[in-house]
């Protein structure tokens, strides 16, 4: 299978829409996310970024937020509310629909989500899906039926863009999330596993119907380590859209818990940015 890479015709902007950014544990996919959502706003787009891993919870900070906002998990009455809601047929997810309703509406904009189930600044926003919080409480499925109604019911306009930081690995695929995206940022890092989980998750997206598919390579110590990354997994049928190099800036704020920051990987991030079609 080959994935082909979206390329930008004309020097048109690409309404890239609700993009998944998903990748390996550890291959930096949540650091990726604020880079992203950093370079969408110098463009002038309005950014809605979703966490929606159940597990990490750094993603607040790295975006410059003070506090993490209210689970949008908690308008059904949290994770026992969820479950009360759902039945066996919610998990029957080939349409990514479901005759189940846990949101109160059948559309979502942007403009009517409020606080405390975001914190904004400054054309940046941050939505919560739900953390697991403590021992024995179950499984995160609910959680990801919640993403995947969401993410359909929203509704967007051309200046607006959702990111969603998905959770590690592929379960999220099974869970059908990638059912309600329209564009997709697949991150590995300089390992076997991490490309044969990317080769992987090329082949799921590309059957999950998704169009524009993006993989990148993060973490890369050399122009000659990512030409031979790229190689390889060209060799897997699977093109690369660009590459972000190592950057002890990066590896700094993550020690310390500060936003995200880095010359040479938002350099990077820009150009691939470009690459999907986003104009200055």
């Amino acid at each position: 299978m080959e994935v082909k890479l979206y390329e930008a015709m004309g020097g048109l902007t690409v309404r890239l829409g609700r993009i998944a950014v998903s990748g390996k544990g550890g291959c930096g996919k949540s650091v990726v996310t604020a880079l992203l959502a950093k370079a969408f706003r110098k463009r002038g787009l309005k950014v809605l970024v979703v966490d929606a891993d159940e597990s990490n919870r750094g993603l607040y900070w790295m975006l410059g937020f003070k506090q993490l906002p209210t689970p949008l998990m908690e308008l059904a009455g949290g994770r026992q509310g969820l479950k009360r809601k759902m039945s066996p047929k919610t998990f029957l997810v080939a349409t990514g629909k479901s005759p189940v309703n846990i949101l109160d509406r059948d559309v979502v904009s942007l403009s009517e989500l409020s606080p405390p189930y975001l914190v904004e600044d400054d054309g940046l926003k941050l939505l919560l899906i739900g953390k697991i919080n403590r021992f024995s409480e179950g499984c995160a499925c609910p959680m990801g039926f919640l993403s995947r109604e969401f993410l359909g019911k929203l509704r967007l306009k051309d200046d607006e863009v959702v990111l969603v930081d998905t959770e590690a690995g592929l379960e999220h695929f099974g869970r059908g999330v990638e059912a309600n995206v329209d564009s997709m940022v697949i991150v590995t890092e300089p390992s076997l596993e991490s490309i044969r989980i990317t080769e992987e998750m090329s082949r799921l997206a590309a059957e999950a119907g998704i169009k524009n598919i993006y993989v990148v390579l993060n973490k890369v110590p050399s122009e000659n380590v990512a030409l031979k990354l790229m190689e390889d997994l060209g060799n897997r049928g699977v093109n690369v859209a660009g590459f972000i190099r190592y950057d002890p800036e990066i590896f700094e704020a993550c020690l310390e818990g500060k936003p995200i920051h880095g010359e040479k990987a938002e350099e990077d991030v820009e150009a691939l940015v470009e690459k999907m079609g986003v104009k200055h």
